[in-house]
């Protein structure tokens, strides 16, 4: 584990592996961030000791593909939600089959609240070299969309949870 001084004032410490990053934040929240972040979230926490609230998150798929959209989606999962994703098997997408996926997401879609949008890839060029935005200004963006429009439109007032793709100088 290499500890280092964050460059963000709001960071009290940050330290990464080769498979995972910690940040501890001033208003004492701790990011555990990576492929191995669940992992290690779990030899410091057990599931109890995890408060279930609502939250929005957002995410998006399709970067780095050339021949296809990006397509970025905010959801807002209430705490009664919890055991009913639980139930119909929902988990990091990177331990799921595209078979599961399949048959999961349609109980999703008509269960959890989510707003999508989908950047094609004229209007991601057009974007790109008109406004001269690089990939992670256009994601940004795309983020900032979606949680602004499903906020809004659940009047939620809750935690919102992002997963990282580049700095928070950068996102912000």
């Amino acid at each position: 584990l290499k500890a280092f001084k964050s460059s963000f004032s709001d960071v009290l410490f940050k330290a990464k592996t080769n498979t995972f990053n910690v940040f501890i934040y001033n208003n004492n929240t701790v990011l555990f961030q990576g492929k191995d972040a669940n992992n290690e979230l779990t030899k410091w926490y057990t599931p109890e000791d995890l408060e279930v609230i609502d939250h929005v998150g957002s995410d998006e798929v399709g970067v780095g593909d050339y021949f296809g959209p990006i397509v970025v989606t905010a959801s807002l999962v209430k705490k009664e939600d919890y055991e009913y994703l639980k139930f119909i098997g929902v988990k990091d997408s990177k331990q799921l089959t595209d078979k599961d996926i399949l048959e999961i997401a349609p109980m999703i879609i008509a269960k959890i609240k989510s707003v999508t949008f989908v950047l094609s890839n004229s209007k991601y060029n057009e974007i790109h070299s008109e406004k001269d935005f690089n990939l992670n200004k256009i994601k940004a963006y795309l983020h900032n969309f979606v949680l602004y429009k499903l906020v809004h439109k659940e009047k939620f007032e809750g935690k919102i949870i992002i997963d990282q793709f580049c700095s928070e100088d950068l996102y912000y």
